[in-house]
């Protein structure tokens, strides 16, 4: 996973993440499935040339591994040749409170410099609503718990409990 040659199930939220921002994504073609999906050819992306790819925040790989993986596999399409792979933040395009953030994330990318949207402040306001916390201080994690500070929270703390 983490495979330029990976692709998620095409009913993932993942997937509709990106549609709900405006994009189109070629893994809703996909007629098979797998958990939580496929491998693909080459040819496949190829032929069907993307302009941007997300890489979903828990299959993530660091961006130059992606980019070099695209050229050994001989993927050579738009989104590569302009720069245009992009790695989700870790939960934000899962079923959690975080995919709102996820949303903002792919439209802005998908919509350079027209989305109005502000993704510092937004994850910022999010972060100190929902974990106590700023989005700056957050440890990101694969996995599907709350992020967190390292420290425990206050209110936390303040828990009794006999």
């Amino acid at each position: 996973m983490g495979s330029p040659l990976f692709a998620l199930n095409a009913g993932r939220i993942e997937n509709n993440l990106v549609t709900f921002s405006g994009g189109m994504s070629i893994n809703k073609q996909l007629q098979k499935e797998g958990k939580p999906g496929v491998n693909v050819s080459s040819s496949f992306i190829n032929e069907n040339n993307p302009d941007t790819i997300f890489i979903s925040g828990f299959l993530s790989r660091p961006l130059d591994e992606f980019y070099d993986l695209c050229r050994h596999y001989g993927i050579y399409v738009d989104a590569v040749n302009q720069q245009r792979i992009y790695e989700v933040p870790p939960s934000w395009d899962f079923g959690n409170p975080r995919w709102i953030l996820g949303l903002m994330y792919i439209a802005d990318k998908l919509h350079s410099g027209n989305s109005g949207i502000d993704l510092e402040k937004e994850a910022d306001e999010f972060y100190q609503q929902f974990y106590g916390m700023p989005f700056g201080e957050a440890i990101p994690n694969r996995s599907f718990h709350r992020p967190t500070s390292g420290i425990w929270p206050r209110h936390v703390l303040r828990c009794t409990h006999a």
